[in-house]
């Protein structure tokens, strides 16, 4: 029988449900554990970005996604782009170790040490290689944010995409911007820029997210 695996449930394509088979749903198993001391949280196959609120109190986060709704097991598995990429890299760089049930029903802990093979495969090799019932991630200290929004005209795509090449190329790890095309209100496509400043020093977080509102005529930005 095909065996499938959904944790979070929000891949917008509805892959996980198994045509015919078995889908094994993790939904209910959502626990977030936090030891702020050693900046690690064990998170649970079911767990949400939004769950990782959990370390907020204590001014912690992980590399996420860029919604709550995303299923952690999920994003890590598959790379993981985020806000944070840039400072952090991608969640599954900050994947420490993981709890995985294998195809003969044994439960093995793999990380650097334990399970290497495992540990490697789950870190890009593929998919298919067991169900994860938790894992341990690092996180970080992250006490602010500056995020915002830049709207573009469509016309002007070529000019503020290759600007931003540029303006990447030049700027520190703690400024991360993601891109991409929106409609706007009539229905016409916009290129957005959705800078996140993830730094301590809020002085050069505006001088570092000034430049993308200068691509080009925004037809909205952080400052307008």
């Amino acid at each position: 029988m095909p065996l499938s695996v959904r944790g979070g449930g929000h891949d917008w394509a509805g892959r996980s449900p198994s045509d015919g088979g078995l889908t094994i749903i993790l939904s209910g198993m959502r626990r977030v554990t936090v030891d702020p001391v050693a900046r690690v949280a064990e998170v649970s196959g079911g767990a949400t970005a939004a769950d990782l609120a959990a370390a907020e109190p204590f001014g912690l986060t992980t590399a996420t996604g860029s919604a709550g709704s995303v299923g952690m097991a999920g994003l890590t598995l598959g790379g993981g782009y985020g806000p944070l990429s840039g400072r952090f890299g991608l969640a599954l760089d900050n994947l420490l170790s993981a709890d995985v049930v294998l195809a003969n029903g044994s439960v093995v802990t793999t990380d650097s040490e334990r399970e290497p093979d495992l540990f490697w495969a789950l870190r890009g090799g593929g998919g298919n290689f067991g169900l994860v019932t938790s894992m341990r991630v690092r996180l970080h200290h992250v006490p602010t944010l500056h995020s915002g929004m830049v709207l573009y005209p469509w016309e002007q795509a070529d000019t503020v995409l290759a600007g931003l090449s540029d303006v990447l190329l030049e700027s520190p790890d703690e400024l991360t911007v993601q891109s991409g095309v929106l409609p706007s209100p009539d229905g016409s496509p916009m290129v957005f820029l959705s800078p996140t400043w993830s730094g301590d020093d809020t002085t050069a977080g505006e001088r570092a997210l000034a430049p993308l509102s200068a691509l080009g005529a925004p037809r909205a930005s952080p400052s307008s």
